[in-house]
Formats: C-alpha cells, sequence, structure tokens
C-alpha cells in the first residue's frame, strides 16, 4: 500500500509539473511577460491566445 501511495504522489507531481510548464513550452516569453504563471489572469490572457499568431492580434480593450 505504501508503494502504491508513493507512486500515486509521483505521478500526481509529474502531472502538476507538466501543466506548470505548459505555457513555457507554447509562449517562451511568458515568464519574462508575467510575474506569476499561475494566477488567474494571466491563465485567462494566454486562454485567449491558443497560438504565437493569435497573441500577435491581442490588443488592449
Amino acid at each position: 500500500m505504501v508503494r502504491t501511495h508513493t507512486t500515486l504522489i509521483w505521478e500526481r507531481t509529474r502531472r502538476t509539473q507538466r501543466l506548470r510548464h505548459a505555457p513555457r513550452d507554447c509562449f517562451p516569453a511568458a515568464p519574462a511577460a508575467f510575474e506569476d504563471l499561475d494566477a488567474t489572469y494571466t491563465l485567462k490572457l494566454l486562454s485567449k491566445a491558443l497560438t504565437p499568431a493569435q497573441a500577435a492580434r491581442l490588443t488592449i480593450a
């Protein structure tokens, strides 16, 4: 049981790290542009521009 528990913790950690690094993979400039990549406003903005071309067309409204 302990081994299964440990394996589940490791898997959860791997998945969390993948989710945290996904914006960095798609938007390499994101860490320099945003102070906190996990912030709600950052994720909301990045979700509006799923590709770099879409991000280039964003304007301040």
